[in-house]
């Protein structure tokens, strides 16, 4: 799995006078929206050079922790979305122990 974070939310420009409203800056607005279907340079970089660098470790990763995952997301009930936040981060951890070895990060929020 690979995360990738666009610091934008996108949408198609046919939505963008749907999204007017929650553009507007004024109060709760969404100043992060952009109606287009020009991708960034940033994300052409992702899919160009730094997925084809990745993907085969990723996939290999991914390979080798399945298990694990679908313990933790079937068993420990982390695909449960009415799991209660405190539990989810409880049990979060335990699979990150689990699968990555390591201690989950303090600055990494579930």
């Amino acid at each position: 799995m690979v995360g990738y974070q666009t610091h934008f939310q996108y949408f198609h420009p046919a939505a963008e006078p749907e999204l007017a409203r929650v553009k507007a800056v004024d109060g709760l607005g969404y100043k992060d929206i952009r109606c287009t279907l020009i991708p960034d340079e940033h994300m052409m970089r992702l899919f160009q050079k730094t997925l084809p660098k990745i993907g085969a470790d990723f996939q290999a990763r991914f390979a080798r922790n399945k298990k694990a995952l679908q313990y933790y997301a079937d068993h420990e009930r982390l695909a449960d979305q009415t799991l209660n936040p405190r539990t989810r981060t409880a049990v979060f951890a335990k699979a990150w122990k689990a699968i990555v070895g390591a201690d989950l990060p303090t600055d990494l929020h579930v």
